[in-house]
């Protein structure tokens, strides 16, 4: 081994000193270069937990995220918080059961505009399942539940059916482990996570039943 070093070091003492800095600097930028490799794959993705908090609101979500031990990140000047990617299904479960957030439709803004050429009847669809998606594997992080369904009513604004059914409204089934049941604490932070991710959706007017149809809530 002490041979092999002595002949690179005696190569590398008879280059050019030009040539020895140039090996240098590429030395140093692959170093630097797999450094930033490490610490990407050490870091984890962070995902938008909520949107658009107020002040206080969000100070409530961070107390309660520390808590439960779940990091978090802070953007858009405190307004966004934001989690693990892989953790955000089981971070809306944990603080829908300490009732947060407030406020309702916050952290669902999963499309910030429609496509190019998408009209808004597609966007919302779209939009629709991809919030009941999110609940729904949001709810299933709860340890009874081996599958959830969540189905959303909000009428379109201007239309007929919304002078008719003048508030959204949902429908939760879940799907138990055999043997387990549903707490009822459980069963109101399912509720509350529903209602404070659609707008003007209000608790009452959201049902969770397990496969049998019994009500839970």
């Amino acid at each position: 081994m002490g041979s092999w070093l002595e002949n690179l070091m005696r190569g590398l003492q008879a280059l050019p000193p030009a040539r020895r800095a140039l090996l240098a600097v590429a030395a140093g930028g692959s170093l630097a270069f797999f450094a930033w490799l490490t610490l990407s794959a050490a870091s984890p993705e962070y995902r938008a937990l909520y949107r658009g908090l107020a002040e206080d609101e969000a100070a409530r979500v961070i107390e309660g995220l520390a808590a439960e031990k779940i990091g978090y990140e802070v953007a858009d000047a405190g307004t966004t918080i934001m989690v693990p990617a892989t953790e955000v299904a089981e971070a809306r479960i944990r603080m829908a059961g300490r009732g947060l957030p407030n406020g309702g439709g916050a952290g669902f803004e999963l499309f910030d505009r429609p496509a190019f050429g998408v009209t808004d009847f597609v966007h919302r669809v779209n939009y629709l399942r991809a919030v009941q998606g999110e609940l729904s594997r949001s709810i299933e992080q709860l340890d009874p539940v081996e599958r959830a369904r969540v189905q959303v009513v909000v009428p379109e604004r201007g239309s007929v059916l919304a002078s008719q059914e003048r508030a959204p409204r949902a429908s939760v089934v879940v799907r138990l482990i055999p043997g387990q049941t549903l707490a009822p604490d459980q069963a109101k932070a399912i509720v509350h996570l529903v209602a404070s991710s659609i707008e003007n959706l209000d608790p009452a007017d959201v049902t969770v039943v397990d496969g049998s149809g019994r009500l839970l809530a």
